[in-house]
């Protein structure tokens, strides 16, 4: 998936998913950077080239993946902390898997209450 194998994709899926579980229990936001410098770390895989659209989609992809996997025993959406770099909130991917979720309406709602709601919700879990 996204020139890696089936075996280094779940790798990245399990170390994303452990980092930004120890971001939320730090009660803490994060970025993408620094999201990628921590894969990087956790499993010797090369990191995502970000000046690449196809490596950028890739990271967004592999975050669909960990909330797919992890939001039905957590009930929030751990892709919720991780920010832009010089940025204030997640990316529109997060809204979209949000709304294919069924968890915002298909079209028009509050994003920024819906965000913070799933912020808290993470740091107080």
């Amino acid at each position: 998936m996204y020139g890696r194998d089936d075996d280094g994709w779940a790798d990245l899926v399990a170390a994303a998913s452990d980092f930004l579980d120890e971001v939320a229990v730090r009660g803490a936001l994060t970025n993408y950077s620094d999201l990628n410098a921590e894969l990087v770390e956790r499993t010797g895989h090369r990191a995502f080239n970000f000046a690449d659209p196809a490596e950028r989609a890739a990271i967004g992809h592999l975050l669909g993946h960990v909330v797919v996997e992890d939001y039905p025993s957590r009930g929030y959406k751990l892709s919720a902390l991780v920010i832009y770099l010089h940025g204030n909130d997640p990316s529109t991917g997060f809204y979209i898997l949000a709304r294919q979720m069924g968890l915002m309406p298909a079209t028009g709602g509050d994003k920024d209450a819906f965000w913070a709601a799933q912020t808290r919700g993470l740091f107080g879990s």
